[in-house]
């Protein structure tokens, strides 16, 4: 009787065990996919002040739909890349004002922005294949 009963609870036990772990897969999956939202909603491109995409270039880091100054580069911008599943504008002002590109991207590297050489202050990047910003 006892050894049936120690059984049981071990059997027990291990089922309680058991069901746990989908809980904690879910915890990991629901982490994970933060991470990976987290991941997707941040853009990333690259300008040169030098045609073809020649140094001296930065590539900056930026949130998705963010408006992002360059004091550094300000008017000295003749070159950009644009990486895939990524979509720009350009502006002649700080703070993503007044004049602006038309969009550029996804997967394009401009080695010269033609009437855009030296003008380039600002610029905001969308994630995906779409327009994600305001003032267009």
């Amino acid at each position: 009787m006892q050894l049936s009963l120690i059984s049981t609870i071990t059997a027990l036990m291990a089922l309680t065990s058991a069901a746990a772990l989908p809980d904690s897969d879910v915890g990991m999956s629901k982490r994970a996919m933060s991470e990976l939202e987290n991941r997707v909603d941040q853009v990333s491109i690259t300008y040169c002040n030098a045609y073809n995409l020649q140094p001296t270039c930065e590539t900056r880091q930026s949130g998705s739909a963010d408006c992002v100054s360059l004091p550094n580069f300000s008017d000295q911008i003749k070159s950009v890349s644009v990486p895939f599943n990524t979509v720009c504008v350009f502006w002649e002002n700080y703070s993503c004002q007044g004049t602006h590109t038309g969009t550029f991207g996804p997967s394009q590297n401009k080695g010269d922005m033609k009437n855009w050489n030296n003008r380039i202050r600002s610029y905001r990047c969308c994630a995906g294949t779409t327009w994600c910003g305001d003032g267009l």
